[in-house]
């Protein structure tokens, strides 16, 4: 988790030095905090707690003040200023992370989810107001690859999801080749305006359509298996509300904002962590043991090694070394092919 939580730090630091984030807001501020350090609080409270307060509580007894090499334990009320901000800064962030990944053609897919916004019930409401009340939501359209948020537009209250599409179009860095909605998608005027700027629109089309060019065309030849790309949308906002909650707590416009760029910009890093440990694994190199007579006691004892053993880099050949029957006369061939490390000698070094 350290290893992680460093990577992060260092791609949050990376992405405010990119973007002119100044050390500290006045030059006759305190210098307590520098404004960084804010910026990667607020995400690993976002991350790992669900209130300022459980956050305060929690960073004494956790690892991160030596990581970003903090002073003092800020105040919740510190965090919450902050985090209004450092809005646009964050937001910038959370694109950049995901800009280096993407390729020069790719299917995106955009839709509209609701989330809370008045955590009081109705039974509650009914019993101070006197009336009941449905609760409120605010919609959040958001633009994803993959696991991925390229765009997002948050509205109190209602729009069109096309026209919050449109919105938050403006914002995207890089345009995807295809893009791929619901049947709210199936609109003539929305198809000809992608078509502009050359991108290819993909949405079912409704029961008894008859006009429109791109329209029929869809109905002829629809591209089922380019439209199935659709389901990751439906994963990103379920592992959105499922981590991170499906309810603002902020009570005003700015902060809802500002809480949920936060929370995008942590769920961005997390994934792009994620892939960077896949790529670790997959990539890094792995040493080849030299067929030696008795190096595996049985077939299975090799099958058990290759299947559960056998990791990236030396913590794969600690855990074959530390298996296996210590035999001196063991050695091992490195990752580069030529050379030859007795095995007790790479023991000890990955110990």
């Amino acid at each position: 988790m350290g290893v992680d939580w460093k990577r992060g730090i260092n791609l949050l630091r990376r992405g405010f030095r990119k973007l002119g984030l100044p050390q500290y807001w006045h030059k006759h501020s305190p210098h307590t905090y520098e404004v960084w350090q804010h910026g990667v609080m607020l995400v690993f409270y976002r991350r790992y707690c669900d209130s300022y307060t459980e956050f305060v509580e929690w960073l004494p007894h956790s690892k991160l003040p030596e990581y970003i090499h903090l002073k003092a334990i800020p105040d919740e009320g510190t965090l919450c200023k902050e985090e209004k901000r450092l809005k646009k800064y964050l937001e910038a962030v959370a694109i950049l992370l995901v800009l280096p990944l993407l390729p020069t053609s790719f299917v995106a897919a955009a839709d509209m989810t609701g989330l809370q916004t008045k955590r009081a019930s109705p039974y509650y409401v009914k019993r101070v107001m006197g009336s009941f009340s449905h609760r409120g939501f605010a919609r959040l359209e958001i633009l994803c690859w993959k696991r991925y948020i390229l765009g997002w537009e948050l509205r109190l209250y209602r729009k069109d999801e096309l026209k919050m599409l449109k919105s938050l179009w403006k914002k995207v860095r890089k345009k995807p080749t295809t893009l791929v909605y619901d049947k709210k998608g199936d609109s003539e005027p929305f198809h000809e305006w992608l078509e502009e700027q050359g991108i290819r629109s993909i949405a079912p089309v409704r029961k008894g359509a008859k006009r429109g060019r791109l329209r029929r065309k869809l109905m002829k030849s629809f591209p089922q298996k380019t439209y199935n790309k659709r389901n990751r949308v439906e994963n990103v906002n379920y592992m959105l509300k499922n981590k991170y909650g499906d309810a603002l707590k902020a009570y005003t416009t700015k902060g809802r904002r500002a809480e949920v760029t936060t929370k995008i910009l942590a769920h961005n890093l997390w994934a792009r962590l994620k892939v960077l440990l896949y790529g670790l694994f997959n990539n890094a190199p792995k040493p080849h043991l030299l067929n030696i007579p008795g190096l595996f006691h049985s077939h299975a004892q090799r099958q058990y090694y290759f299947q559960n053993l056998c990791l990236p880099g030396l913590e794969s050949l600690h855990r074959f070394l530390s298996a296996i029957v210590p035999r001196t006369d063991l050695y091992v061939i490195l990752a580069d092919g030529h050379s030859v490390v007795p095995a007790a000698l790479c023991l000890r070094r990955a110990a």
